[in-house]
């Protein structure tokens, strides 16, 4: 009985195909050919090109199964070659990774040297897979107009291909959120229904993670136009599906807040600290932080000093929009409490945010 030999082109070979499946984002298919490959590699652990290869694109399976666990410095002291694929796969990864953290200042270095290897990419479903990845970047940090511009450029590759419904409903979806940021709601609204029908038509029970992060962008839709109820709604599936959701929680916490129920505001602040504690969610540990004190009507003087030392994050992560909204918050409450000097030098940082997140295109 002869014994099948395991070449390093065959490895090559299920390495592509992992990735194709990985990029696809089909969960069942990309667990069957990682089980397929750990049986297998260890018969090229010599061969370091494949090794690399492998650990690049089993750090990128970890962003689409979280129950597997990667040692981020180990793969920041891999050793890649310069001008080549792995070095765009590498840049493209971790800023990835880093833009799930909220590291977004890092994030941006990554895209930029990512973006230097595209020549090296083998098809242009790459170049749309590396530009929706940005598009999320900018919705993240407030920049509306760039996140419109790279998502369209990703959603017209994809839609000249079959089998990547999946991406084209996750393009919807970061249209859908940029416009929320731009409150051109009725257009956002239209993007996120698209987005969730295809979805639905795909009928994979897979998607599920994704059918709430559509839900999530729909309770931020009602949120950002006051419609607390009906954001609750939403939000509410979102946290008791996914109750390290840190994003949703916030939005829930100011919601019930709106409505006067600070109780149940507190009780899920404190929900949304633990989780971002656990994930070492920088920017929403200062935003759970804040909204927690205006809650609770710490004094004027103590809410200035918590949102004081949030703005040394928010402008060293280029987060404009969020210093442009706390210092709106707290030269009125400063104003009101009859400090009127120092409040005007809050409202003069509100126009500085206006004029960077305007000129970010917010």
């Amino acid at each position: 009985m002869s014994v099948q030999v395991i070449t390093k082109e065959d490895v090559k070979t299920l390495l592509d195909k992992w990735y194709l499946e990985i990029r696809k984002q089909n969960v069942d298919s990309a667990k069957e050919l990682k089980k397929e490959l750990e049986a297998e590699i260890e018969n090229v652990k010599k061969n370091q090109d494949l090794m690399l290869y492998y650990s690049l694109l089993r750090y990128r399976y970890a962003e689409l199964d979280k129950t597997v666990s990667v040692d981020t410095d180990k793969i920041q002291s891999l050793d890649i070659p310069i001008d080549s694929l792995m070095e765009y796969y590498y840049y493209f990864f971790r800023a990835s990774h880093e833009t799930s953290l909220g590291n977004y200042k890092k994030a941006k270095e990554l895209y930029e040297k990512a973006e230097t290897n595209l020549k090296h990419i083998p098809d242009e479903l790459e170049e749309a897979e590396f530009y929706v990845h940005y598009a999320i970047f900018y919705s993240y940090t407030h920049q509306p107009l760039l996140a419109i511009e790279h998502v369209s450029k990703a959603k017209g590759i994809f839609s000249k291909h079959i089998g990547y419904e999946f991406k084209i409903a996750s393009c919807y979806d970061v249209l859908g959120q940029a416009n929320i940021q731009l409150k051109r709601f009725e257009h956002a609204e239209k993007y996120l229904s698209t987005s969730m029908d295809i979805i639905q038509k795909r009928n994979n029970k897979n998607d599920e993670n994704f059918i709430l992060r559509t839900t999530h962008n729909l309770g931020y839709m009602y949120s950002e136009q006051n419609l607390s109820k009906l954001s609750i709604r939403y939000l509410s599936e979102v946290t008791k599906k996914m109750p390290n959701h840190f994003r949703a929680i916030f939005l829930e916490a100011r919601e019930y807040f709106k409505l006067g129920e600070a109780k149940v505001a507190l009780e899920m602040i404190e929900k949304g600290m633990k989780v971002s504690k656990e994930l070492d969610q920088e920017e929403y540990k200062h935003h759970f932080t804040i909204l927690k004190a205006i809650i609770e009507d710490v004094p004027v003087e103590e809410l200035e000093k918590i949102i004081v030392e949030s703005f040394i994050f928010f402008e060293e992560e280029g987060l404009w929009q969020c210093v442009l909204e706390y210092s709106d918050i707290l030269a009125v409450q400063l104003y009101e409490n009859g400090h009127a000097s120092k409040a005007g030098k809050y409202f003069y940082l509100a126009h500085k945010g206006r004029k960077e997140a305007k000129e970010k295109g917010l």
